[in-house]
């Protein structure tokens, strides 16, 4: 829980800074801090994760899934709207901020999470590679990482077409 309102408000004040950016080198360096620090996907999947009950796991994680999609389709059009009526590209930043700050304030009021750390555990850790290459043999994990990314590049590569057809 703490990780996604730290990437919500890390996010937010990564959108003041675009917006603020007096040239497009300050611009690309706060929208790849903003990338950089991001995490707030695979951390509200987590936080999913963690607070629905295991029968229902796989329905909520769908759901989930399926608010990225949805957010990942409308956001092109949604910020192509604001910034046809306002005339200024710096005002969808500025209600990026406000969106991801009120995002955290949701996530910190109303979600509940019996979270208790694990005890540390005394085995030395896996370097990167050992972990990668387990994850690999997983016979489900390499279709599954097609499917995700296929979908992305499916999705995403309407924003250019969203952004020209609202202009």
């Amino acid at each position: 829980k703490s990780i996604v309102v730290r990437s919500s408000i890390f996010g937010g004040l990564t959108a003041a800074l675009m917006a603020l950016a007096p040239n497009i080198f300050l611009l690309i360096a706060a929208r790849a801090a903003m990338g950089v620090a991001g995490g707030f996907s695979s951390a509200a999947s987590a936080l999913v994760s963690s607070i629905v009950p295991e029968g229902s796991l796989g329905f909520a994680l769908g759901w989930m899934t399926t608010g990225q999609i949805v957010g990942t389709l409308l956001g092109p059009l949604v910020g192509g709207v604001v910034v046809d009526v306002t005339h200024q590209y710096r005002s969808i930043y500025l209600l990026t901020t406000l969106g991801t700050w009120f995002c955290a304030f949701l996530c910190w009021r109303f979600v509940r999470e019996d979270f208790s750390r694990p005890a540390v555990s005394s085995a030395p850790r896996l370097p990167i590679w050992r972990q990668f290459a387990a994850i690999v043999r997983a016979p489900e994990m390499m279709p599954m990482f097609a499917v995700l990314v296929l979908g992305q590049i499916t999705i995403l590569s309407t924003q250019p077409i969203i952004a020209l057809y609202v202009r």
